[in-house]
């Protein structure tokens, strides 16, 4: 009988090793279903989601297309910062509401009323990117819990109080804003680009603080 040598025997069932190994990885490849969930998984799953919307009595609105559909997982877990009202210590004082009036911010920080974060999350999402063309048939209208809505600056106007007029851009310096916040104590605008709170009129210093009570980092 012919003696086969220990390396030529041991390359030989190598051989025969790699074939069956790479043919079985093909078929593998080849041959793995979709897998889906069962269908008690997919049941879980529509209770859960039908629980989260349980505080409000339309279920939400599909994104109105595919762009919007990819923007609404980051738009949902996203933060949203609410605005805060003003405690009635501040609104029995005459001369701070004088000031809130006077600049037209009465309606951001009194009465607002209750706010749904998936209803606005929903809104938020679903703004066209030509909601500002005038030539686009969506212009200043947003698709929202079957409804379409109009949202414009007006619209904002309108509920702020505001005037709806068309207002004249008013372009000043830095300077000028530094004389007026500090009646005219600063004439230059700091280059460390603040400028002291101390230096500010009583007037500034309360909406200075109370912006600063509001403040809400945003990014």
């Amino acid at each position: 009988s012919k003696v086969v040598p220990p390396v030529e025997k041991r390359k030989k069932n190598l051989k025969r090793k790699s074939a069956p190994s790479s043919d079985s990885d093909y078929d593998v490849e080849q041959d793995v279903p979709t897998i889906k969930p069962s269908a008690k998984r997919q049941s879980l799953k529509r209770k859960e989601v039908s629980s989260s919307d349980s505080e409000y009595d339309v279920e939400p609105d599909v994104p109105t297309c595919v762009a919007n559909a990819q923007r609404w997982k980051f738009v949902y877990h996203g933060r949203l910062a609410m605005e805060r009202e003003l405690g009635k210590d501040v609104l029995e004082r005459e001369d701070i509401m004088d000031l809130i009036k006077e600049a037209g911010l009465l309606k951001t920080v009194w009465g607002i009323g209750p706010c749904y974060e998936k209803l606005v999350k929903e809104f938020l999402v679903n703004i066209p990117e030509d909601c500002d063309n005038p030539l686009s048939k969506e212009f200043h209208k947003v698709f929202v819990r079957g409804k379409c809505v109009e949202f414009s600056p007006a619209v904002i106007n309108k509920f702020l109080g505001r005037s709806e007029e068309p207002q004249a851009e008013v372009e000043v310096t830095d300077n000028d804003v530094c004389k007026a916040i500090t009646a005219n104590q600063v004439k230059v605008w700091p280059k460390k680009g603040k400028m002291p709170a101390v230096k500010l009129t009583v007037k500034y210093a309360i909406l200075n603080r109370i912006g600063a009570a509001n403040w809400v980092p945003t990014t």
